[in-house]
């Protein structure tokens, strides 16, 4: 009969307790970073916005988003905006104070997509 599992510590702290409580996963399997885009707003590293293609490894994930490249914008490690696509992203996005636009790769009909994510109004 196995024995029964050692309780749980009382944290000290809520590292201690992070610890306790979470294990690191590998995402290789997940995801892999296609691209990444770094957009400045001003002249403060604050206000830097970074953009993200990542590509779905996984079958089960692709059909749970939809597609199987993700476009994400974060800002200050939240994340803005986020949209599934069949296809990666175009290297050039086009930015101004209050738009984004950005067009994906073999869309035989070019279509531009535009977000406002600075407005958070997507």
């Amino acid at each position: 009969m196995p024995s029964d599992p050692k309780p749980m510590q009382m944290p000290k702290s809520s590292e201690e307790f992070l610890d306790q409580v979470t294990y690191t996963i590998c995402t290789k399997n997940i995801y892999t970073i296609e691209n990444v885009f770094f957009l400045q707003e001003g002249e403060y590293s604050a206000n830097d916005y970074v953009c993200l293609v990542l590509r779905v490894n996984d079958a089960d994930l692709v059909k749970f988003f939809g597609g199987t490249f993700l476009f994400q914008i974060w800002k200050n490690k939240k994340r803005l905006y986020q949209y599934a696509h069949n296809s990666p992203v175009r290297k050039n996005i086009f930015c101004s104070k209050t738009e984004l636009a950005y067009m994906i790769e073999d869309d035989p009909q070019d279509f531009v997509f535009l977000v406002h994510p600075f407005k958070q109004q997507f």
